[in-house]
């Protein structure tokens, strides 16, 4: 799940969680949405490599 912060309160976050941090989310967590610009991009031969990668692995890995 993601999260966006400004940076005064990524760097008071710093590498705990926000529980950790002693601090509340203002909006609930979400899976992000893959770019248009990522599935253009991996239509082109170049970056078919890439494609098992994140459908696979990107998606499925917990951000911390």
């Amino acid at each position: 799940m993601l999260v966006c912060a400004c940076v005064k309160c990524n760097v008071k976050k710093g590498g705990r969680t926000p529980q950790q941090a002693n601090m509340t989310l203002i909006r609930k967590p979400e899976k992000p949405k893959r770019s248009p610009l990522l599935n253009l991009k991996l239509t082109h031969r170049k970056y078919q490599s890439w494609r098992t990668f994140l459908d696979n692995a990107y998606w499925s890995v917990e951000l911390k």
